[in-house]
């Protein structure tokens, strides 16, 4: 099997994972999308999903592990890495389409949730202080990742802040 060399570490280089375990993320990111939009007042049957795109979602969050074990020191993704790079994807594939008369940035409200949720489960496995997030910063939340181009990194960034 060939290799990947970088700063003197072999890398293996990325296998896809089996559709079995595509199927299986693919029905624990709809309970999270389900889970996001009730939290919102929403329905999402009422909201067209493109699998496709959440199968990109799934995969692009997925070769992002291989990126970090070999540009950032053997690191291996947490709960707050994995959930940053799975919003940062479902911000750029936009997987959730409006019906007539739907809410415009559903994508968006949806990457806002799963960010406080992804917090909020972090915070309560690490044992730390469960701060509730005010209307403000949920808002200011919203605006940011609506209106900015956010990198992986920055996207990384954020999350972690709000964990802190």
């Amino acid at each position: 099997m060939e290799t990947y060399s970088h700063n003197g570490r072999d890398y293996p280089p990325y296998v896809c994972p089996s559709n079995e375990e595509i199927l299986r993320r693919f029905k624990l990111i709809e309970k999270y999308l389900i889970e996001a939009c009730q939290s919102l007042g929403l329905n999402l049957h009422d909201y067209d999903v493109d699998f496709h795109l959440i199968r990109k979602v799934i995969l692009r969050t997925d070769q992002r592990k291989l990126h970090y074990l070999m540009y950032h020191n053997n690191m291996r993704m947490n709960e707050l890495k994995y959930g940053a790079v799975m919003v940062f994807w479902i911000l750029r594939f936009k997987p959730i389409q409006r019906p007539t008369g739907g809410r415009i940035n559903i994508n968006e409200l949806i990457a806002r949730e799963l960010i406080l949720r992804v917090v909020k489960n972090f915070r309560h496995l690490s044992n730390i202080p469960r701060k509730e997030f005010t209307d403000r910063v949920k808002h200011e939340l919203l605006y940011f990742i609506t209106n900015r181009d956010i990198s992986y990194d920055n996207m990384t960034m954020l999350v972690e802040s709000l964990a802190a």
